[in-house]
């Protein structure tokens, strides 16, 4: 099922797609800086954890809604994604299920701050990072990774190769410093979208959801 709505509760533009099964797992993306929920690999990824019987709510961020290119700042960010994680706890339906939350890129790193202001049944929230950008696009000497001095959780992340904003090698040695107890799984040949040349989409979102599918049933 398929289904649009947007959050008025929320004080800005808010919207959310869900992508909703019968299953008992579920898990909340948000989308990048540059991108959206119709991101090749978010819309793929989607299919591939449906077909799983695993629900999908994406979450498209105020400024996306706005139409602008501009982020907003990280406050507003993670209100936006802490309403959504507050309206399917109160919805009857949707809080049977159990959530991970997680996000691209940016999306990323607003969901590791939110999952640690959250639990579900007593426990920190399972996180998954599709592509954690550790600094600016080929600006390593900006590194700010401040959201992983603050993981509180089991956090799953899927990082490519040709990550202009953070390879998987450079992640590894920060989180052997800072939180070793995370999951990384690599994606070869892959740029930040998770591009890679001469494969689809739908085979690579095969990849990421054989991970995520493994990390959420040894976490939730």
């Amino acid at each position: 099922m398929l289904l649009k709505t947007r959050l008025i509760e929320f004080e800005q533009p808010l919207e959310v797609e869900q992508n909703l099964k019968s299953g008992e797992l579920g898990v909340i993306l948000g989308h990048g800086d540059r991108s959206d929920i119709d991101l090749p690999i978010l819309k793929s990824l989607t299919k591939e954890l449906n077909k799983n019987d695993v629900s999908v709510i994406k979450v498209r961020y105020p400024f996306r809604v706005r139409g602008k290119r501009i982020p907003d700042n990280s406050e507003l960010l993670d209100r936006a994604l802490l309403s959504v994680w507050n309206w399917v706890e109160s919805d009857s339906n949707l809080s049977k299920k159990k959530w991970a939350i997680g996000g691209h890129d940016l999306g990323a790193k607003v969901a590791l701050r939110v999952s640690s202001l959250i639990m579900q049944n007593d426990k920190p929230i399972p996180t998954i990072c599709l592509n954690f950008p550790m600094y600016p696009p080929n600006r390593p000497e900006k590194l700010n990774i401040n959201e992983i001095h603050a993981i509180v959780g089991p956090v799953l992340f899927i990082q490519t190769d040709k990550n202009s904003k953070g390879t998987f090698t450079r992640l590894q040695n920060q989180l052997a410093m800072y939180a070793s107890f995370c999951e990384m799984k690599l994606i070869k040949g892959g740029d930040i979208d998770f591009e890679i040349k001469g494969k689809p989409a739908s085979l690579v979102a095969k990849w990421i959801t054989n991970d995520i599918l493994t990390f959420m049933r040894n976490n939730l």
